[in-house]
């Protein structure tokens, strides 16, 4: 296929690039394989696109050529459409599938203590085993580790027996592990973990997650649209 397309339609070709109006994802998931997705920023620019065959079979084409400039030994790998140096072209990722970050161990840390809200004190204070709780004794009267949708461990101490007690199956376990999963809520949408694949855990004293060196293997590498151009 002729590249006097972008000749022809350069304004649109600049308006994609100039303004990073195009992505382009592969994805490999454990039901369905290998998955494709194009995602269009302007909903008009997608029109125009998409109503035009030829041009749009073409984009298609630059996308796939393009694509195989990224590392796929992770397995999912995407790209946008960027200019830099004045020059039109793609900034490339690549990352981990969900099956190979299971076999990672976490290496980011944060102290959980920071996170606790006065409202979630107060809440566990209200439990009557936990009414001297604080801040910054928790840890002496619950131990857990809870991750989206999941409780993995839920105790509290039992001062009488001088012991741990497991209550994840008991009523007030469920009471407290409700505070928990609200408050863990808050915690999982914050920009400053890096939630991958939904590997985020939370316990009484430590945050921990995938850091972005452990799950990407590139990350905004870019390639121009010249040296995408010649290998087609």
């Amino acid at each position: 296929m002729s590249h006097s397309l972008i000749n022809n339609y350069h304004e649109l070709f600049e308006n994609i690039f100039k303004n990073e109006l195009l992505s382009y994802f592969i994805y490999v998931t454990y039901h369905n394989g290998e998955e494709e997705k194009i995602e269009w920023k302007n909903p008009d620019i997608k029109n125009i696109v998409e109503a035009n065959e030829e041009l749009n079979n073409y984009i298609k084409e630059i996308l796939h050529f393009a694509i195989s400039f990224a590392d796929d030994t992770g397995g999912n790998y995407g790209l946008n459409t960027t200019i830099k140096n004045n020059k039109f072209g793609f900034s490339i990722w690549s990352g981990y599938t969900n099956d190979m970050i299971d076999g990672f161990e976490p290496e980011g840390y944060a102290d959980s203590h920071v996170f606790y809200t006065d409202d979630f004190i107060n809440k566990l204070k209200s439990i009557t085993p936990l009414r001297s709780i604080t801040k910054d004794n928790l840890s002496k009267y619950i131990n857990f580790e809870v991750s989206e949708g999941t409780t993995h461990y839920l105790k509290i101490f039992d001062s009488l027996n001088n012991s741990w007690i497991d209550i994840i199956n008991e009523p007030i376990g469920d009471e407290i592990s409700s505070l928990i999963h609200d408050l863990f809520a808050t915690i999982y949408t914050k920009d400053e973990f890096n939630v991958i694949n939904d590997r985020i855990y939370f316990s009484h004293d430590v945050i921990s997650y995938f850091t972005e060196e452990q799950t990407i293997i590139q990350g905004g590498e870019f390639i121009s649209l010249a040296s995408v151009l010649e290998n087609m």
